[in-house]
């Protein structure tokens, strides 16, 4: 288990990526499918909460010509 410093430490590292995104990557918001599906709340096992969240965002409701990357990009 990580402790408190470290976790604090990653918090500041992954604030300070993301203020150098370029302005092509859009701000999320709370209103967004993958905030609301990741805020649903846990199931009884580690893992159950995380079939849960993935299958509510990468279902088959979010297909797109035969791909579940909807909400994923590539970058080449």
């Amino acid at each position: 288990m990580p402790t408190t410093a470290a976790i604090q430490a990653l918090v500041k590292t992954i604030t300070a990526l993301s203020s150098d995104l370029p302005l092509s990557v859009k701000q999320g918001s709370k209103s967004d499918k993958i905030w609301t599906v990741m805020n649903v709340g846990e199931g009884k096992t580690l893992h159950e909460t995380f079939n849960r969240c993935f299958d509510a965002m990468f279902g088959k409701d979010c297909v797109a010509g035969g791909y579940r990357e909807n909400y994923l990009a590539y970058i080449t």
